[in-house]
């Protein structure tokens, strides 16, 4: 239960738009009390959520919050995927803040950035199977690029925001659709003994079959964020350069039309054959399939990889829930192509597992995770 008054606005940003969340706590439930959205001008941020014209972002910023009727106090933002660096570091058991200088110098080899210019924090983590019985620390390095972070910073006190907390924009996602304990209890029941002999054991160590994996796949506009979680701790983070956009691309480019117009023709005529196949049809349809098809393969292909990653680390342990969220799942059969191709069931993100019911709000519901997970940063019973 809330026993304290507050407010606290989630703003998710991009290349392409801004998103605003404010939740008011009321009787004791967190209520959706405002929300909106708007485009970012060109120049502005670029297609890795970095700030360019910090000028031209406050102005914005101002702008947008003005119209939207939006608090300018308790403000919480983020650093996409993009702008992070997170590794998993093993490091020997020692003392708090002996582990602390020991991981900042271990860190700096991941860096590509001199460490004196990183902004970081560590968290502890639950060793993996593979390292529970042998006598190390594993922790979490999440790092950005202080003078890009300070450029956001900027531009949100010029715009006259009151900036309270940067989230690690991964962190948000999960905190808004509920990763961890809390998912695996509702939605799963304890996972049986394996018959896979990876299942039993592996390079001699004994597997822990409570071990929970979930990943949130955000098909962004310019970018698309794998991140997966184990037992709620982030353990793979990956962020590549294919999105929304490159189905713009590819579409202006198949038919030669403006950007505008390929946006809308993406939006209303476009679907992704489940299948992967291009059907025969009209000259348009077929065009218009086959622009998609082809960015929806490379799409796939980086997930693939993504995922695939993690379960090298992990070879005995599936991932037992994927989510996606973000502009890419109003793409008609892009979910369904993923979910058939990857060989998982997909489920749409609900970042309202949180929040007091609610009939009100948007329809794009998916395209506020991030904004929701950041308004939720400061509340009482968040376990950041």
């Amino acid at each position: 239960m809330f026993t304290t008054k507050r407010k606290y606005i989630g703003l998710d940003y991009g290349s392409h738009s801004l998103r605003a969340i404010e939740l008011e706590e009321a009787n004791g439930m967190l209520n959706l009390s405002r929300w909106a959205s708007a485009p970012v001008p060109p120049g502005a941020i670029n297609a890795v959520g970095e700030v360019t014209d910090i000028g031209l972002l406050a102005t914005t910023l101002k702008d947008f919050f003005r119209s939207a009727k939006l608090p300018m106090k308790q403000v919480v933002t983020m650093v996409p995927s993009s702008g992070l660096v997170i590794r998993n570091i093993l490091l020997p058991q020692m003392e708090p803040e002996e582990l602390r200088e020991a991981a900042k110098w271990e860190a700096a080899q991941y860096l590509p950035y001199p460490i004196e210019e990183a902004t970081y924090d560590l968290v502890s983590l639950q060793p993996l199977p593979f390292y529970s019985q042998l006598p190390d620390s594993e922790v979490l390095l999440i790092a950005a690029h202080t003078p890009k972070i300070m450029a956001l910073v900027e531009a949100c006190q010029r715009a006259g925001l009151d900036l309270v907390g940067i989230d690690a924009a991964p962190l948000a996602m999960a905190r808004a659709i509920g990763v961890g304990e809390k998912a695996r209890q509702e939605r799963y029941p304890p996972r049986q003994q394996s018959s896979d002999p990876l299942g039993e054991t592996a390079a001699g160590f004994e597997v822990d079959l409570t071990t929970f994996s979930e990943a949130i796949i955000n098909l962004g506009y310019s970018t698309t964020d794998v991140s997966i979680f184990q037992n709620g701790g982030l353990r793979v983070n990956r962020s590549f350069t294919i999105g929304l956009a490159n189905f713009d691309q590819k579409i202006m480019e198949r038919l030669g039309v403006s950007w505008a117009e390929a946006t809308h023709i993406r939006a209303v005529e476009a679907r992704v054959d489940v299948a992967g196949i291009i059907p025969i049809g009209e000259e348009r349809e077929i065009q218009i399939t086959a622009a998609v098809q082809g960015v929806a393969e490379e799409l796939l292909e980086e997930i693939q990889r993504s995922l695939d990653y993690y379960r090298a680390q992990n070879g005995w342990i599936p991932i037992d829930r994927v989510v996606v969220i973000g502009d890419g799942v109003k793409l008609h059969g892009l979910i369904e192509y993923l979910s058939n191709n990857l060989g998982v069931a997909l489920e749409v993100g609900n970042p309202l597992v949180n929040l007091a019911p609610t009939d009100t709000f948007s329809p794009d519901i998916e395209l506020y995770s991030t904004a929701i997970g950041l308004a939720l940063w400061g509340c009482p019973n968040d376990s950041r």
